[in-house]
Protein backbone atom coordinates (compact mmCIF):
# COMPACT_ATOMS: atom_id res chain seq x y z
CA UNK A 1 0.00 0.00 0.00
CA UNK A 2 2.77 2.47 0.89
CA UNK A 3 4.64 1.69 -2.32
CA UNK A 4 1.52 2.35 -4.36
CA UNK A 5 0.86 5.67 -2.61
CA UNK A 6 4.46 6.83 -3.05
CA UNK A 7 4.47 5.76 -6.71
CA UNK A 8 1.22 7.63 -7.36
CA UNK A 9 2.54 10.74 -5.65
CA UNK A 10 5.90 10.76 -7.43
CA UNK A 11 4.45 9.93 -10.86
CA UNK A 12 3.44 13.58 -11.34
CA UNK A 13 7.12 14.50 -11.57
CA UNK A 14 8.98 11.28 -12.39
CA UNK A 15 8.65 8.20 -14.57
CA UNK A 16 8.05 5.22 -12.29
CA UNK A 17 9.38 1.69 -12.78
CA UNK A 18 8.61 -0.93 -10.13
CA UNK A 19 10.70 -4.03 -9.41
CA UNK A 20 8.46 -6.64 -7.78
CA UNK A 21 7.53 -10.28 -7.98
CA UNK A 22 3.91 -9.32 -8.66
CA UNK A 23 2.27 -6.56 -10.66
CA UNK A 24 0.21 -4.54 -8.17
CA UNK A 25 -0.28 -1.22 -10.00
CA UNK A 26 -0.66 0.22 -13.50
CA UNK A 27 2.95 1.42 -13.49
CA UNK A 28 5.57 -0.35 -15.55
CA UNK A 29 6.56 -3.36 -13.49
CA UNK A 30 9.59 -5.60 -13.95
CA UNK A 31 8.49 -8.89 -12.43
CA UNK A 32 11.14 -11.08 -10.83
CA UNK A 33 12.39 -12.28 -7.44
CA UNK A 34 14.44 -9.49 -5.84
CA UNK A 35 16.55 -12.19 -4.15
CA UNK A 36 17.94 -13.13 -7.59
CA UNK A 37 21.06 -10.93 -7.70
CA UNK A 38 21.97 -11.69 -11.30
CA UNK A 39 18.46 -10.96 -12.56
CA UNK A 40 18.39 -7.79 -10.45
CA UNK A 41 21.57 -6.48 -12.10
CA UNK A 42 20.43 -7.56 -15.55
CA UNK A 43 17.13 -5.70 -15.32
CA UNK A 44 18.57 -2.69 -13.50
CA UNK A 45 21.15 -1.89 -16.17
CA UNK A 46 18.39 -1.53 -18.77
CA UNK A 47 17.46 1.80 -17.20
CA UNK A 48 19.23 5.00 -16.16
CA UNK A 49 17.53 5.64 -12.83
CA UNK A 50 17.98 8.94 -11.03
CA UNK A 51 17.00 7.27 -7.77
CA UNK A 52 15.99 3.87 -6.41
CA UNK A 53 13.68 3.73 -3.38
CA UNK A 54 14.00 0.60 -1.25
CA UNK A 55 10.64 -0.33 0.31
CA UNK A 56 11.07 -4.10 0.59
CA UNK A 57 10.34 -5.43 4.07
CA UNK A 58 7.74 -6.05 6.76
CA UNK A 59 4.69 -3.79 6.72
CA UNK A 60 5.02 -2.58 10.30
CA UNK A 61 6.17 -3.49 13.81
CA UNK A 62 3.26 -5.83 14.62
CA UNK A 63 3.75 -7.79 11.38
CA UNK A 64 7.49 -8.10 11.97
CA UNK A 65 7.01 -9.44 15.50
CA UNK A 66 4.96 -12.34 14.09
CA UNK A 67 7.52 -13.24 11.43
CA UNK A 68 10.59 -15.43 11.58
CA UNK A 69 13.68 -13.30 12.32
CA UNK A 70 15.93 -15.08 9.81
CA UNK A 71 13.33 -14.70 7.08
CA UNK A 72 12.79 -10.98 7.61
CA UNK A 73 16.56 -10.44 7.78
CA UNK A 74 16.92 -12.15 4.41
CA UNK A 75 13.98 -10.21 2.97
CA UNK A 76 15.40 -6.84 4.01
CA UNK A 77 19.17 -7.29 3.86
CA UNK A 78 19.54 -9.43 0.75
CA UNK A 79 17.18 -7.30 -1.32
CA UNK A 80 19.05 -4.17 -0.17
CA UNK A 81 22.44 -5.74 -0.96
CA UNK A 82 21.24 -6.62 -4.45
CA UNK A 83 20.09 -3.04 -4.98
CA UNK A 84 23.44 -1.67 -3.77
CA UNK A 85 25.37 -4.00 -6.09
CA UNK A 86 23.17 -2.98 -9.01
CA UNK A 87 23.72 0.73 -8.33
CA UNK A 88 27.50 0.40 -8.21
CA UNK A 89 29.10 2.25 -11.11
CA UNK A 90 25.90 4.20 -11.89
CA UNK A 91 24.64 7.68 -10.98
CA UNK A 92 21.61 6.21 -9.19
CA UNK A 93 20.96 7.45 -5.67
CA UNK A 94 19.54 5.01 -3.12
CA UNK A 95 16.75 6.18 -0.83
CA UNK A 96 16.17 3.79 2.04
CA UNK A 97 12.89 3.83 3.99
CA UNK A 98 13.96 3.31 7.59
CA UNK A 99 11.80 3.84 10.66
CA UNK A 100 11.42 5.74 13.93
CA UNK A 101 11.43 2.27 15.53
CA UNK A 102 15.21 2.47 15.38
CA UNK A 103 15.16 4.85 18.38
CA UNK A 104 13.18 2.62 20.73
CA UNK A 105 12.67 4.25 24.13
CA UNK A 106 15.25 7.02 23.75
CA UNK A 107 14.18 10.45 25.11
CA UNK A 108 12.00 12.63 22.86
CA UNK A 109 12.30 14.47 20.60
CA UNK A 110 14.66 11.99 19.00
CA UNK A 111 17.40 13.40 16.77
CA UNK A 112 19.55 11.74 14.14
CA UNK A 113 22.57 12.22 16.42
CA UNK A 114 21.34 9.63 18.92
CA UNK A 115 22.77 6.12 18.79
CA UNK A 116 19.99 3.73 17.69
CA UNK A 117 18.50 1.59 20.47
CA UNK A 118 15.68 -0.49 18.92
CA UNK A 119 13.54 -2.68 21.17
CA UNK A 120 11.81 -4.86 18.55
CA UNK A 121 12.59 -6.91 15.44
CA UNK A 122 11.42 -4.20 13.09
CA UNK A 123 13.77 -1.61 14.56
CA UNK A 124 16.67 -4.07 14.71
CA UNK A 125 16.32 -4.95 11.03
CA UNK A 126 16.12 -1.29 10.03
CA UNK A 127 19.30 -0.63 12.03
CA UNK A 128 21.10 -3.51 10.28
CA UNK A 129 19.94 -2.21 6.89
CA UNK A 130 21.17 1.30 7.65
CA UNK A 131 24.60 -0.02 8.67
CA UNK A 132 24.82 -2.15 5.53
CA UNK A 133 23.83 0.73 3.27
CA UNK A 134 26.30 3.19 4.82
CA UNK A 135 29.20 0.73 4.69
CA UNK A 136 28.60 -0.64 1.19
CA UNK A 137 27.64 2.68 -0.41
CA UNK A 138 30.71 4.38 1.01
CA UNK A 139 32.95 1.62 -0.36
CA UNK A 140 31.26 1.64 -3.78
CA UNK A 141 30.90 5.42 -4.16
CA UNK A 142 27.09 5.42 -4.20
CA UNK A 143 25.04 8.35 -2.96
CA UNK A 144 22.28 7.46 -0.53
CA UNK A 145 19.74 9.02 1.83
CA UNK A 146 18.23 7.25 4.84
CA UNK A 147 14.75 8.43 5.81
CA UNK A 148 13.67 7.50 9.33
CA UNK A 149 9.91 7.67 8.91
CA UNK A 150 7.44 8.15 11.76
CA UNK A 151 3.83 6.85 11.81
CA UNK A 152 2.23 7.65 8.45
CA UNK A 153 -1.22 9.21 8.35
CA UNK A 154 -3.17 8.41 5.19
CA UNK A 155 -6.85 8.08 4.33
CA UNK A 156 -5.94 4.78 2.66
CA UNK A 157 -4.47 3.26 5.82
CA UNK A 158 -6.53 0.42 7.25
CA UNK A 159 -4.04 -1.29 9.53
CA UNK A 160 -2.68 1.14 12.13
CA UNK A 161 -4.67 2.66 15.00
CA UNK A 162 -6.38 5.48 13.09
CA UNK A 163 -7.17 3.29 10.09
CA UNK A 164 -8.51 0.53 12.33
CA UNK A 165 -10.76 3.01 14.12
CA UNK A 166 -12.21 4.38 10.86
CA UNK A 167 -12.81 0.81 9.66
CA UNK A 168 -14.57 -0.06 12.91
CA UNK A 169 -16.69 3.08 12.64
CA UNK A 170 -17.65 2.26 9.05
CA UNK A 171 -18.52 -1.33 9.91
CA UNK A 172 -20.31 -0.51 13.19
CA UNK A 173 -17.85 -2.70 15.08
CA UNK A 174 -16.34 -2.34 18.51
CA UNK A 175 -12.61 -1.62 18.72
CA UNK A 176 -10.33 -2.42 21.64
CA UNK A 177 -7.46 -0.10 22.59
CA UNK A 178 -4.68 -0.15 25.17
CA UNK A 179 -1.54 1.78 26.11
CA UNK A 180 -3.07 5.01 24.84
CA UNK A 181 -0.92 7.07 27.21
CA UNK A 182 1.89 6.96 24.63
CA UNK A 183 2.90 10.00 22.57
CA UNK A 184 3.13 9.51 18.82
CA UNK A 185 4.27 11.67 15.92
CA UNK A 186 2.37 11.34 12.62
CA UNK A 187 3.69 12.33 9.21
CA UNK A 188 1.06 13.07 6.55
CA UNK A 189 1.49 10.90 3.45
CA UNK A 190 1.59 14.02 1.23
CA UNK A 191 4.44 15.47 3.30
CA UNK A 192 6.32 12.17 3.08
CA UNK A 193 5.96 12.09 -0.71
CA UNK A 194 7.09 15.71 -1.02
CA UNK A 195 10.09 14.93 1.19
CA UNK A 196 11.10 12.01 -1.03
CA UNK A 197 10.72 14.18 -4.12
CA UNK A 198 13.02 16.86 -2.75
CA UNK A 199 15.54 14.31 -1.51
CA UNK A 200 15.73 12.83 -5.01
CA UNK A 201 16.53 16.26 -6.47
CA UNK A 202 18.79 17.57 -3.68
CA UNK A 203 22.53 17.00 -3.50
CA UNK A 204 22.35 18.43 0.02
CA UNK A 205 20.62 15.23 1.12
CA UNK A 206 23.38 12.97 -0.23
CA UNK A 207 24.76 10.52 2.33
CA UNK A 208 22.51 11.89 5.07
CA UNK A 209 20.14 10.33 7.59
CA UNK A 210 16.97 12.38 7.99
CA UNK A 211 14.03 12.10 10.40
CA UNK A 212 10.68 12.38 8.62
CA UNK A 213 7.94 13.40 11.02
CA UNK A 214 5.87 16.41 12.01
CA UNK A 215 7.75 17.11 15.25
CA UNK A 216 4.35 17.19 17.00
CA UNK A 217 3.40 14.55 19.53
CA UNK A 218 -0.16 13.51 20.31
CA UNK A 219 -1.24 11.16 23.03
CA UNK A 220 -3.04 8.20 21.49
CA UNK A 221 -5.73 8.80 24.12
CA UNK A 222 -6.41 12.22 22.50
CA UNK A 223 -7.12 10.46 19.20
CA UNK A 224 -9.37 7.91 20.90
CA UNK A 225 -11.28 10.71 22.67
CA UNK A 226 -11.65 12.54 19.36
CA UNK A 227 -13.49 9.51 17.97
CA UNK A 228 -15.61 9.26 21.11
CA UNK A 229 -16.67 12.92 20.88
CA UNK A 230 -17.36 12.98 17.15
CA UNK A 231 -18.73 9.57 16.25
CA UNK A 232 -20.75 6.60 17.44
CA UNK A 233 -17.70 4.30 17.47
CA UNK A 234 -17.83 1.76 20.30
CA UNK A 235 -14.47 1.70 22.08
CA UNK A 236 -13.38 -0.78 24.77
CA UNK A 237 -10.25 -0.09 26.80
CA UNK A 238 -7.97 -2.94 27.83
CA UNK A 239 -5.62 -2.53 30.83
CA UNK A 240 -2.43 -0.65 30.04
CA UNK A 241 0.92 -2.41 30.08
CA UNK A 242 3.51 0.13 31.29
CA UNK A 243 6.36 -2.10 30.05
CA UNK A 244 5.15 -2.04 26.47
CA UNK A 245 4.57 1.64 25.80
CA UNK A 246 7.00 4.40 24.89
CA UNK A 247 6.91 7.89 23.40
CA UNK A 248 8.09 8.62 19.86
CA UNK A 249 8.49 12.16 18.50
CA UNK A 250 10.82 13.33 15.74
CA UNK A 251 13.36 16.11 16.01
CA UNK A 252 12.72 17.60 12.54
CA UNK A 253 15.31 20.39 12.42
CA UNK A 254 17.44 18.51 9.89
CA UNK A 255 14.41 17.68 7.74
CA UNK A 256 13.45 21.37 7.57
CA UNK A 257 17.04 22.44 6.88
CA UNK A 258 17.65 19.99 4.02
CA UNK A 259 14.20 19.74 2.40
CA UNK A 260 12.48 22.93 3.54
CA UNK A 261 9.47 20.86 4.60
CA UNK A 262 7.69 21.43 7.89
CA UNK A 263 5.47 18.39 8.50
CA UNK A 264 1.89 19.37 9.23
CA UNK A 265 -0.01 18.47 12.38
CA UNK A 266 -2.57 15.90 11.19
CA UNK A 267 -4.96 16.48 14.12
CA UNK A 268 -7.14 19.18 12.51
CA UNK A 269 -7.50 17.20 9.26
CA UNK A 270 -8.30 14.08 11.26
CA UNK A 271 -10.99 15.95 13.19
CA UNK A 272 -12.59 17.34 9.99
CA UNK A 273 -12.57 13.92 8.34
CA UNK A 274 -13.99 12.28 11.43
CA UNK A 275 -16.84 14.79 11.73
CA UNK A 276 -17.89 14.07 8.12
CA UNK A 277 -17.57 10.28 8.41
CA UNK A 278 -19.16 10.33 11.85
CA UNK A 279 -22.18 12.29 10.61
CA UNK A 280 -22.73 9.87 7.74
CA UNK A 281 -22.50 6.96 10.14
CA UNK A 282 -24.76 8.65 12.68
CA UNK A 283 -27.43 9.47 10.06
CA UNK A 284 -27.56 5.81 9.03
CA UNK A 285 -27.80 4.78 12.65
CA UNK A 286 -30.73 7.16 13.24
CA UNK A 287 -32.46 5.81 10.15
CA UNK A 288 -32.21 2.11 11.03
CA UNK A 289 -31.56 1.73 14.78
CA UNK A 290 -34.34 -0.06 16.67
CA UNK A 291 -36.52 -0.17 13.51
CA UNK A 292 -38.31 -3.10 11.85
CA UNK A 293 -36.97 -3.46 8.29
CA UNK A 294 -38.19 -5.63 5.42
CA UNK A 295 -35.71 -6.80 2.79
CA UNK A 296 -37.25 -8.39 -0.30
CA UNK A 297 -35.01 -10.90 -2.02
CA UNK A 298 -32.88 -10.93 1.10
CA UNK A 299 -31.53 -14.43 0.50
CA UNK A 300 -29.88 -13.57 -2.82
CA UNK A 301 -26.21 -12.58 -2.87
CA UNK A 302 -26.99 -8.84 -3.09
CA UNK A 303 -29.78 -9.16 -0.53
CA UNK A 304 -27.47 -10.89 1.94
CA UNK A 305 -24.93 -8.08 1.55
CA UNK A 306 -27.70 -5.59 2.34
CA UNK A 307 -28.74 -7.56 5.41
CA UNK A 308 -25.14 -7.71 6.58
CA UNK A 309 -24.85 -3.95 6.17
CA UNK A 310 -28.10 -3.26 8.03
CA UNK A 311 -26.99 -5.30 11.02
CA UNK A 312 -24.23 -2.77 11.68
CA UNK A 313 -26.90 -0.20 12.61
CA UNK A 314 -28.72 -2.28 15.27
CA UNK A 315 -32.24 -2.61 13.83
CA UNK A 316 -34.89 -4.10 16.09
CA UNK A 317 -35.92 -6.73 13.57
CA UNK A 318 -35.25 -7.69 9.95
CA UNK A 319 -37.97 -9.43 7.93
CA UNK A 320 -36.58 -11.24 4.88
CA UNK A 321 -39.13 -11.81 2.11
CA UNK A 322 -37.89 -14.39 -0.39
CA UNK A 323 -39.05 -17.55 -2.17
CA UNK A 324 -35.72 -19.29 -1.57
CA UNK A 325 -35.00 -21.58 1.35
CA UNK A 326 -31.34 -20.63 1.83
CA UNK A 327 -30.27 -20.33 5.45
CA UNK A 328 -28.43 -17.23 6.60
CA UNK A 329 -25.01 -18.13 7.93
CA UNK A 330 -22.19 -16.12 9.46
CA UNK A 331 -24.41 -13.25 10.64
CA UNK A 332 -24.37 -11.69 14.09
CA UNK A 333 -27.99 -11.37 15.20
CA UNK A 334 -27.09 -10.82 18.86
CA UNK A 335 -28.72 -7.35 18.87
CA UNK A 336 -31.51 -8.05 16.39
CA UNK A 337 -34.17 -10.69 15.68
CA UNK A 338 -35.09 -11.80 12.20
CA UNK A 339 -37.61 -13.96 10.39
CA UNK A 340 -37.89 -15.25 6.85
CA UNK A 341 -41.22 -15.09 5.04
CA UNK A 342 -41.81 -17.08 1.89
CA UNK A 343 -42.99 -14.90 -1.02
CA UNK A 344 -44.17 -16.80 -4.13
Amino acid sequence: MLGKQISNGLSKDFEIVIFDRNKRTNFETVQFDVFNSNKFKEEFKKYSFKAAIHLVGSKNISHAEKENLDQIKKLNLQSLQNLIDSCAGTETKIIFASSAAIYGKLPVPQSENLNPAPINKYGEIKKDCENLLIKESTQKGINYTILRIWSIYSKDDNKLLIGNMFNALKNREEIRVKNTYQLRDFIHIDDLIETIKRVILSEKSNNQTINVGSGVGHKLSDIVELFERNSSLRIARDPDDPNMGYDSIADTKKMKEITGIRGRDIFDELKSRLIIDGRINESHKNLFENKVICVTGGLGSIGQDIVRGLLKFDPKKIIIADNRETELGGYNFSHCSYETRCCM
